[in-house]
């Protein structure tokens, strides 16, 4: 069996759309500009090859793209202008030596513009064209021409032939039918992005192989895009299964500015008092400040508590913890400095939604190492320096001055909600702190990749 990775190059869009962050709108691509949120939507498609049966999965946008999308208008919001001419799909197929008329199925994830742009290539071929129950019912029963990111004109008069559910197509190969974007499946109130699709599952033995290889095929006059070296690439089925491993993250706001919208981001969790932790020296840059005065114009009551130890110790966290039950309740967290200011955020918000002391949560043996019993509140992790590494770890290390030893606490509830990497806040970190932070980096790396049992 091979899989073959078709990379069709990319739509242009509004970054906002694929976000879909609330209050904003989308905008043409003569604003792109205002600001500049345009971002590359890739698109793919996939070929599978096996002793008995050849599958596509999608067809991608069409060559024509600006014609034909002309009477929706989805021209200006998604141009396909991204994209050489060895990155079309009829060049894709060609330099695979594959052709429409070669192929036994073409397997649509749902009949969007982007997905079923180049599905007339296969008609009358024999190739049987597959797709959702349901995406079949409501692409073809609507009024009109086109809804939304249906496209009568990509796909009416086709026949396809329908699946509902998980479905073997090819053996090996399965139609798992998973989120995506077909209309009438899911509950209401269900966002678009979640709804069923058909999406393949491949069982590959190990000598299985997938490659990116490129074309060439005529498909008229086309705008030529730099693509990166294309290399291969292998699936197999591990041997070692400490090639297995959960990766788990807080998501993620990254750019210069992004600690301007900590405001908005806490108000969706509906907030109403947030304490700022940090530390003296990053206090003094006004970094803190600024980020409580924002929030204060969301409405929200914000206090600033710059008492964070340096390599926080048992009891520099529990003075923390003191303070912040003095003066609290609190609804959220917010820890702007490094990897210190971080780790004192997770024991206060810890501690203040959890009953029990300090060590009753820090690992065994020097502590307990009790979970949680309690939800934390959401804390949003800001971090001034470049290798703390803590905004996405659901660890806070300390020290224990009465043992002499460094220790932590360890839980998936200590995780951020967000992290919030602003490249701005780095600018005021005297240069040692920086080099200190690389190498920090590099240490930890060398760790992991010495200790790997």
């Amino acid at each position: 069996m091979k899989l073959h990775i078709l990379d069709c190059g990319a739509m242009s869009c509004d970054l906002t759309w694929l976000l879909l962050k609330p209050g904003r709108t989308i905008r043409p691509r003569d604003e792109r500009d205002r600001p500049v949120e345009w971002y590359p939507c890739t698109t793919h498609a996939v070929l599978i090859e096996t002793g008995e049966g050849t599958l596509l999965w999608d067809t991608s946008c069409p060559c024509g793209w600006e014609t034909r999308w002309k009477s929706t208008g989805l021209q200006e919001f998604f141009p396909y202008d991204q994209v050489s001419d060895e990155q079309y799909l009829d060049a894709q197929l060609g330099r695979l030596g594959a052709d429409p008329a070669s192929l036994d199925y073409v397997v649509l994830s749902h009949l969007h513009f982007d997905h079923a742009g180049n599905v007339r290539m296969f008609e009358g071929t024999g190739a049987r064209l597959v797709c959702n129950d349901k995406e079949k019912e409501f692409a073809f029963g609507y009024a009109g021409a086109f809804d939304g990111a249906h496209l009568k004109a990509d796909y009416e008069g086709l026949d396809f032939t329908t699946v509902s559910g998980d479905t073997e197509i090819l053996p090996g190969v399965t139609l798992i039918e998973a989120p995506g974007h077909t209309v009438g499946t899911i509950p209401p109130g269900t966002p678009p992005w979640r709804r069923s699709a058909p999406w393949p599952s491949v069982r590959t033995p190990r000598s299985s192989s997938a490659t990116t290889p490129p074309s060439s095929a005529p498909c008229g006059p086309r705008r030529t895009a730099s693509t990166s070296e294309e290399r291969p690439m292998t699936f197999a089925v591990p041997a070692d299964p400490e090639s297995v491993f959960t990766y788990g993250a807080p998501a993620l706001k990254f750019g210069p500015g992004a600690a301007a919208e900590i405001g908005f981001d806490l108000a969706q969790y509906g907030v109403r008092r947030v304490l700022v932790v940090t530390d003296a020296r990053v206090a003094a840059t006004g970094a803190p400040a600024r980020v409580a005065e924002q929030l204060s114009g969301y409405g929200m009551e914000a206090r600033v508590y710059d008492g964070v130890h340096v390599e926080p110790t048992d009891e520099s966290l529990e003075a923390a913890v003191e303070h912040a039950r003095a003066s609290g309740p609190w609804d959220a967290y917010v820890a702007v400095g490094g990897g210190s200011s971080i780790d004192t955020s997770k024991a206060v918000n810890l501690l203040t939604t959890n009953p029990g002391t300090l060590l009753d949560y820090v690992n065994v043996p020097v502590g307990a190492g009790l979970a949680p019993s309690r939800p934390l509140k959401p804390l949003v992790a800001v971090p001034t320096t470049t290798g703390t590494g803590s905004e996405s770890t659901t660890i806070c290390v300390l020290d224990v001055l009465e043992l002499k030893v460094k220790t932590g606490i360890s839980h998936p509830r200590l995780r951020p909600v967000l992290a919030v990497v602003d490249p701005g806040l780095t600018m005021t970190q005297p240069a040692g702190v920086t080099a200190a932070a690389g190498m920090d980096i590099l240490c930890h790396a060398l760790e992991s990749y010495q200790n790997r049992r």
